[in-house]
């Protein structure tokens, strides 16, 4: 759907000037704006069914935990660092890249795991150390913030959740065009849909 609907294009030539001119419209196919649309009516239809979900809040809650492991890794090397924080992020790679894998293959081969297998074995190493963490670190948050003391999902906890799906849902509903009746029209009819599931 066009977002100028229809209107006229007006254009002046001097008097002096002769020739021909070709206008042409093209409009432009943007595929995140599908997605936007699919994703925000699939996440308010889902919604209540997802704030119920001991799933949802465990994976959910292991993502979190991986990406808080990974940034407290990095600032907590940041504040160690002798160069201040200026330019620490890069002072934390040079020394990462220099210091760590010294570590690790010294005490790989004190294992006795081979050099042509190092890359391999340090770069699993290092990714199941995240997974690991972020994981603990998810099912404690999910322990001590979801769960009631008989196990179940608290009341306040699943309501605000669900109310945060839905208004990110809406914000992704009425990013899909720049048309604003259009998309407001996109959220009304997700709605809908909602309420008649």
């Amino acid at each position: 759907m066009s977002l100028f609907g229809h209107q006229l294009l007006d254009i002046r030539m001097g008097a002096a000037s002769s020739g021909s001119l070709q206008v042409s419209l093209d409009e432009e196919f943007f595929l995140y704006r599908k997605v936007f649309l699919v994703l925000g009516i699939m996440m308010i239809t889902l919604a209540s069914w997802l704030s119920k979900s001991l799933v949802f809040y465990c994976s959910s809650a292991t993502s979190v935990g991986v990406l808080l492991v990974i940034l407290v890794i990095l600032f907590q090397g940041m504040k160690l660092l002798p160069t201040g924080r200026k330019s620490s992020l890069v002072s934390l790679w040079v020394f990462l890249l220099d210091y760590v894998p010294r570590l690790l293959r010294s005490v790989l081969l004190e294992i006795g795991i081979s050099q042509d297998m190092y890359n391999p074995v340090s770069g699993n190493i290092s990714a199941w150390f995240l997974a690991i963490a972020g994981a603990w670190l998810g099912y404690w948050i999910v322990c001590k913030l979801v769960l009631t003391g008989d196990e179940s999902i608290d009341i306040g906890v699943s309501h605000f959740v669900v109310w945060s799906i839905r208004i990110v849902a809406s914000v992704l509903i009425l990013q899909r065009s720049y048309d604003q009746l259009f998309a407001v029209e996109d959220l009304v009819g997700g709605i809908f849909l909602f309420l008649q599931l």
